[in-house]
């Protein structure tokens, strides 16, 4: 059975100035292979991957 998922808005937190403490930090990352893992990450949660997550599980009812 296949699912439709709907694309997620990712919306990042902006303090009181405006400013995006998440994409200042993401900006500053050194190391561009790891800025590239998490932009993908963040692509797959956008596209309805949420990774580790177990959906929970519908047990019947059982005849009594």
């Amino acid at each position: 059975m296949a699912y439709i998922v709907e694309p997620k808005e990712l919306v990042f937190y902006a303090d009181e100035n405006g400013s995006l403490p998440f994409q200042l930090w993401l900006d500053d990352l050194r190391d561009a292979r790891n800025r590239r893992r998490i932009l993908s990450r963040l692509t797959r949660v956008q596209q309805g991957n949420y990774g580790d997550v177990v959906s929970p599980v519908t047990v019947p009812d059982s005849p009594n």
